[in-house]
C-alpha cells in the first residue's frame, strides 16, 4: 500500500489527494459500522490513518503551511501526545490513538522548522541512523520476532529482551541500508532521478 501511494504521488498529486481522502473516509466509516475482517483489515486499519497524518505533517513542513512561532505548536503537540499516551494506557480506544498521532504530527510540524533555524550540531551516528531509518523500519519486525524467541530461550528478562531485540534490529537494519538501500538509491538516482539543490529526490526530466 505504501508503494502504491508513492507511485500515485509521482503520477498525479490531485489523484493522490482524492485517493487519500476517499481511503480515509472508507476507513472511518467501515470501523464505525463494523470491524473489518479477513484481508480487509489491512487496507481498512486505523494504522493507515496514522500514516496519513505522518504524510500530512511532512507536506505541512515542506510547504511551510504554519508560519507562526514553532515552539508553541511543538510544545502543544508534545503535551497532547503525552496526555493521550497516558489515557491510552488506561483506556485503549482508537480515537485516543488518533489524537495521540495528531499530537505527534503537530510536534513534527513545529520541531522541523525549529530545528532548521537552530544551530544544533548533531552527532554523526544520529545522522547515520536517520539515513538508515527506513531500512531499520523494514527489517525490524521479523528480527524482533526472532530475537524475542532467542531471548526467551536464553532466559533474558523483559528489559534485556527489549535491548537485545532493538540493538540487533538497528545493526541489521544499518547493514541492510549499506548493502541494499543505498546501492539501489544510487542506481536509480544515476539513471532516472534528479537531485535538487536542497538534496530532495525529484522525478527525472
Amino acid at each position: 500500500m505504501l508503494y502504491a501511494v508513492v507511485l500515485l504521488f509521482y503520477a498525479s498529486r490531485r489523484w493522490l489527494v482524492m485517493g487519500l481522502v476517499a481511503w480515509g473516509a472508507a476507513i472511518v466509516a467501515s470501523n464505525l459500522l463494523l470491524v473489518p475482517s479477513g484481508w480487509l483489515r489491512y487496507p481498512l486499519s486505523w494504522l493507515n490513518i496514522e500514516f496519513m497524518f505522518g504524510g500530512l505533517s511532512a507536506w505541512a513542513v515542506k510547504s511551510a503551511v504554519y508560519r507562526g512561532d514553532p515552539k508553541p505548536l511543538s510544545l502543544l503537540g508534545l503535551a497532547a501526545a503525552s496526555a493521550m499516551l497516558f489515557m491510552i494506557h488506561h483506556l485503549p480506544a482508537n480515537h485516543l490513538r488518533l489524537l495521540f498521532v495528531l499530537g505527534l504530527a503537530c510536534m513534527m510540524v513545529g520541531f522541523a522548522p525549529w530545528e532548521q533555524s537552530a544551530s544544533l550540531p548533531w552527532p554523526g551516528w544520529l545522522l547515520l541512523l536517520g539515513n538508515a531509518s527506513y531500512s531499520i523500519y523494514l527489517i525490524h519486525n521479523p528480527l524482533v520476532s526472532i530475537t524475542q524467541r532467542l531471548a526467551a530461550r536464553i532466559g533474558l528478562g523483559w528489559v534485556g529482551a527489549m535491548v537485545f531485540g532493538v540493538v540487533l534490529s538497528v545493526l541489521a537494519g544499518y547493514v541492510y541500508y549499506l548493502l541494499v538501500e543505498r546501492r539501489f538509491l544510487d542506481f536509480f538516482r544515476s539513471r532516472f532521478v534528479g537531485r535538487s539543490n536542497d538534496g530532495v529526490l525529484r522525478p527525472g526530466a
